[in-house]
C-alpha cells in the first residue's frame, strides 16, 4: 500500500510596479516602462504528516542570502514551516526586477521597498496555502531535450574562447567548451481526481532570451512554458519551473545568426519546452515513501582581489570616466572596475549559503547557489543514487557564476572578478563534494537502514542468508521483472557496501583483494585470485550460494548472477575501478570475473 501524502499550493503575483530598476544587463536607462506578463512566486508544500517541505519559486533574477533568511524566517513564525524546511529559488528571469542589488545599477530604497512589500505577500500566500491540503499521488519523469539548449561558451579556430551573444564569424569556430545536460525531469502531483494538481520542471537553460526587450517586464520562456501546461493540464495546475546547472547554458545556436531576440522566439522554446515536459510527465511513475530531507549552512571562500586587478579597475574609472555604462548583453568595463573596487573594501572571506536536498523513493533534489556550470551539474547527478535527480540552482543565496577552474585560463563572461564571479576557483568542485557528503549521503542514510547482525558472523546464519536472499530475488523477479530487482540489488549495495566503495576510491588492488579473499575464507570456499599490473582477477569453478542452494533443493533465481554484476558494479561506482563479469554459468555459478582500472583494460 502506497504511503499517503498531502500537498498544498499557491502563486502570489509579485509583479514589480512600473519604473523599477531592470536586471539582466547595464543601460542608461534601466526602468522598466510596462508589463509584457506578470510574474509570480509559485508554491508547493508537501506533507507526509512526518515532515513539511515548502518549495518557493520566485520569478526573480535571484535574491541574496539574508533576502532568503529573512523570507524563511518571516514564514516560519506565520506557520508551523520550519524555516530550514523552505527552499527558494529563482528562475533567473533577466527581464525582472534589479533584486540582485550589488550586481548592476538601480536605487537600493526602490528595490528594498519591492522586496518587503514582496516578502509579505508571500508570507500570506503560503500561510493559505498551508491550510488547504490535498491527499495527492506524487511521479516523476524525465525526458531528454535535444535541440533548446546550447553551450555559450565557443572555441574559435585559433583556441581562444568567445561567447555566443558576442560578435564572431561563424566559419571561426571549431566548436564549444563543454556539454549541456539535455534532461528535464518532472516531480508532478496527482489529486484523487486524476487531475494534475501541481507540478515542478527542472531543466538547465538561461531565462535570457528577451533580457529587458522594449523594457517589459516578462518571465521569458517560463511563460509560454506555463501556458502550454495549462493547455494540456488545466488552469488548476501550479506549475514551478526551477533551473539546473545553467551557468554556461543559453538558448542561442551560434550555427544560425539569424536566430532571435524578442517575444515570438520566447514562446517558441517556451512552448516547446512544454511538449517535452508533457513527454516526461509521460514517462512518471509514482513515487512511494517518506519524505527525506536535509539542509545544511555551509561557507565557499570568496576569491581574492588581487594588485593587478585593483590597479585595474583604477585604471578603466579613469580612462572610461566619461563613458556610459550602456550593455544589452554582458557588463561593461567601467561597472565591473566599480565592482572590484567594491569588493576590495569588503570585509567577509567566506560566502555564506545553504545547501538542501530532498528524497523520495527514487527521485530526488539537491541545491545549489548561484549559477553553476553545466558540468558540476552533471557530476552531482552522476554521484547520485537517485534514477531522477533534479539540480536546482540559484537557490538560497546569490553567490554568482561558479565556473569550472579550466576556464580561467580561458577567458569568457563568467570568469571576470566581479560581485557576479566572485568565489574561488575551485568552488564548484568544493561543492559538489559537500552535496554529495552532506545532502546525498545524508539523504540516502536517512533512507536506508542496516541491521547491526550480519549473516557472516555464524557460518551456518551465513548460508541460510543464501537461501532467504534467492526466495526474496525470486519473489521480486517474478512479481515486478528484473528492472525492480537490479534496483533493490543497486540500493542495497549503495548502503551495506558504501565503506568498501570508500575504500576503493584509493585505486589500491590489494584492498579489493584482501576484500574477497576475507569472503572467500568465511564462505570456506575455493577461488583463484590474482593481481596483475592493472587489474584483480576472480574466477571460482561454481559459487557458494548457488551450491548451497541446490544442496537444499532449491532453484537458484533466473537473474542470480546480477547478485555479481549489478552488485559489484555498484561497489565500483565513483571509484578508479571498472568491474567485467567475462562468464558465468547459470547453473554452476562459475565465473571469471575482472576488476579493471578504468581506460586500462587487461
Amino acid at each position: 500500500m502506497m504511503k499517503k501524502l498531502k500537498a498544498a499550493k499557491g502563486r502570489v503575483l509579485i509583479t514589480p510596479p512600473i519604473g523599477t530598476p531592470m536586471a539582466g544587463n547595464v543601460r542608461l536607462d534601466n526602468k522598466s516602462k510596462g508589463v509584457h506578463d506578470d510574474l509570480y512566486c509559485n508554491i508547493m508544500i508537501l506533507n507526509d504528516n512526518h515532515a513539511k517541505v515548502c518549495l518557493l519559486g520566485f520569478d526573480l533574477i535571484g535574491l541574496e542570502y539574508t533576502t532568503c533568511n529573512e523570507i524563511k524566517n518571516r514564514i516560519e513564525k506565520a506557520t508551523d514551516i520550519p524555516a530550514p524546511n523552505i527552499v527558494i529559488w529563482a528562475t533567473h528571469t533577466h527581464s525582472g526586477p534589479n533584486t540582485g542589488m550589488r550586481m548592476y545599477q538601480g536605487t537600493d530604497d526602490e528595490i528594498n521597498a519591492y522586496l518587503e512589500d514582496m516578502t509579505v505577500k508571500v508570507i500570506v500566500g503560503v500561510s493559505k496555502a498551508n491550510e488547504n491540503y490535498d491527499e495527492v499521488t506524487l511521479k516523476a519523469g524525465k525526458t531528454s531535450v535535444p535541440d533548446l539548449s546550447f553551450n555559450r561558451r565557443l572555441v574559435k579556430n585559433d583556441g581562444s574562447v568567445v561567447m555566443n551573444f558576442e560578435t564572431f564569424d561563424v566559419g571561426d569556430i571549431a566548436g564549444v567548451t563543454g556539454p549541456v545536460d539535455e534532461e528535464l525531469i518532472t516531480l508532478s502531483a496527482w489529486d484523487k481526481d486524476g487531475s494534475l494538481f501541481a507540478l515542478l520542471i527542472n531543466f538547465s537553460l538561461h531565462p535570457a532570451i528577451l533580457v529587458g526587450y522594449k523594457w517589459l517586464i516578462s518571465r521569458d520562456f517560463v511563460n509560454y512554458l506555463e501556458q502550454d501546461i495549462i493547455d494540456q493540464y488545466g488552469s488548476q495546475v501550479v506549475t514551478l519551473f526551477a533551473n539546473g546547472a545553467e551557468g554556461n547554458i543559453n538558448h542561442l545556436n551560434y550555427q544560425n545568426p539569424n536566430q532571435l531576440r524578442n517575444f515570438v522566439e520566447a514562446e517558441r522554446v517556451g512552448k516547446k519546452l512544454g511538449k517535452y515536459v508533457g513527454d516526461a510527465i509521460g514517462n512518471s511513475s509514482a513515487l512511494d515513501g517518506k519524505i527525506r530531507f536535509v539542509s545544511e549552512k555551509v561557507t565557499i571562500p570568496f576569491r581574492k582581489i588581487t594588485d593587478d586587478e585593483k590597479q585595474w579597475a583604477d585604471m578603466v574609472l579613469d580612462r572610461d570616466k566619461d563613458l556610459a555604462e550602456d550593455m544589452l548583453d554582458g557588463i561593461p568595463d567601467k561597472t565591473y572596475a566599480k565592482m572590484v573596487k567594491g569588493m576590495v573594501v569588503r570585509t567577509d572571506t567566506e560566502c555564506q549559503t545553504v545547501l538542501q536536498g530532498m528524497a523520495i523513493h527514487n527521485f530526488a533534489f539537491v541545491t545549489f547557489p548561484g549559477e553553476v556550470y553545466v558540468e558540476f551539474g552533471l557530476k552531482v547527478k552522476s554521484l547520485s543514487p537517485y534514477r531522477n535527480t533534479m539540480v536546482i540552482g540559484l537557490a538560497n543565496s546569490q553567490a554568482g557564476y561558479i565556473p569550472k577552474q579550466e576556464a580561467f585560463s580561458q577567458g569568457g563572461y563568467e570568469v571576470r572578478t566581479a560581485w557576479t564571479s566572485q568565489l574561488v576557483h575551485h568552488a564548484g568542485d568544493i561543492l559538489v563534494d559537500m552535496v554529495k557528503e552532506k545532502i546525498l549521503d545524508n539523504l540516502l542514510g536517512q533512507s536506508v537502514k542496516v541491521i547491526g547482525r550480519k549473516a557472516s558472523d555464524n557460518k551456518y546464519l551465513h548460508k541460510d542468508f543464501h537461501m532467504a536472499l534467492n526466495l526474496m530475488m525470486t519473489y521480486i523477479f517474478d512479481n515486478f521483472g528484473k528492472d525492480s530487482l537490479t534496483t533493490y540489488l543497486k540500493k542495497f549495495s549503495q548502503a551495506y557496501y558504501r565503506p568498501l566503495n570508500q575504500s576503493l576510491m584509493s585505486g589500491d588492488k590489494e584492498i579489493l583483494a584482501d576484500y574477497f579473499r576475507g569472503i572467500y575464507k568465511k564462505e570456506e570456499w575455493p577461488v583463484n585470485i590474482l593481481i596483475h599490473e592493472n587489474s584483480v582477477e576472480i574466477s571460482q569453478d561454481a559459487c557458494p550460494a548457488i551450491s548451497h542452494i541446490v544442496l537444499k533443493g532449491g532453484k537458484p533465481c533466473p537473474c542470480y548472477n546480477e547478485t555479481y554484476s549489478t552488485v559489484y558494479e555498484t561497489i565500483c561506482e565513483n571509484t578508479p575501478f571498472e568491474y567485467v563479469l567475462e562468464y558465468f554459468d547459470d547453473e554452476t555459478g562459475a565465473c571469471r570475473q575482472l576488476f579493471n582500472l578504468k581506460e586500462i583494460k587487461q
